[in-house]
C-alpha cells in the first residue's frame, strides 16, 4: 500500500514540478516497480505453492 501511495503521489508531482523532472520521473519507475513487486509478494502466499520432488 505504501509504495502505490508513493507511486501516485509522485504521479501527481510530474505534473507541478518542472524542475528535475528526469529524477522524478525515475523515481516514480521505481516506485511502480516496488508497488507491483510488493503486490506479487503480498499475493503469493509461500504455504500454498507446492514443493516440486
Amino acid at each position: 500500500m505504501h509504495f502505490a501511495v508513493g507511486t501516485m503521489a509522485l504521479i501527481k508531482s510530474i505534473t507541478k514540478i518542472q524542475t528535475h523532472s528526469k529524477i522524478i520521473i525515475s523515481l516514480t519507475l521505481d516506485y511502480s516497480v516496488f508497488a507491483i513487486l510488493f503486490g506479487y509478494v503480498f499475493k503469493t502466499n509461500p504455504s500454498n505453492i507446492e514443493k516440486k520432488e
